[in-house]
């Protein structure tokens, strides 16, 4: 029974992960916006605070129900993160050299231009810090490795 929560900073490839361990696995894989989007019919709640939270601490809630799941995220709450160690999640962070995003980014900006993810790197790093250090973090992954290496790690955990 593989409980897992991938966390990472933009750019360290989470969504193009996700999508890879969906063809990979039975196990359900899912990704916090995603999930948000299907429980606002197919919106991003951004713009409105309140709903946001309604939001997103109702896909919390329905991913700490699940016996079986992979689950990326940008970000967690300290206590949502803490809930889920107690429920015995294995906790993933994904890292990669600043200058490497740096560089996904201007890759992705050739195809997206109006996708630029970097100016939330900063911020991200700080909380990503934080909850290394707080121990919140149980395995943590280079993301310079191939997208089969890091996928063959999380199933094996």
């Amino acid at each position: 029974m593989k409980k897992i929560i991938v966390l990472g900073p933009p750019l360290t490839g989470k969504t193009t992960l996700a999508n890879y361990l969906k063809s990979k696995t039975a196990i359900p894989v899912l990704d916090f916006d995603d999930e948000l989007l299907k429980l606002n019919n197919g919106k991003y709640p951004a713009n409105y605070p309140v709903l946001n939270e309604k939001l997103k601490a109702q896909v919390i809630k329905d991913v700490l129900q699940k016996n079986e799941v992979i689950f990326f995220a940008f970000e967690i709450s300290f206590v949502d993160l803490r809930v889920m160690k107690r429920k015995r999640f294995t906790i993933v962070q994904l890292t990669a050299d600043i200058e490497v995003l740096r560089t996904r980014n201007l890759a992705r900006l050739v195809e997206q231009p109006e996708n630029d993810a970097f100016q939330y790197v900063e911020k991200n790093m700080s909380y990503q810090k934080e909850i290394f250090e707080l121990g919140l973090i149980d395995e943590v992954v280079d993301t310079t490795q191939s997208i089969e290496d890091i996928s063959t790690f999380l199933l094996y955990l």
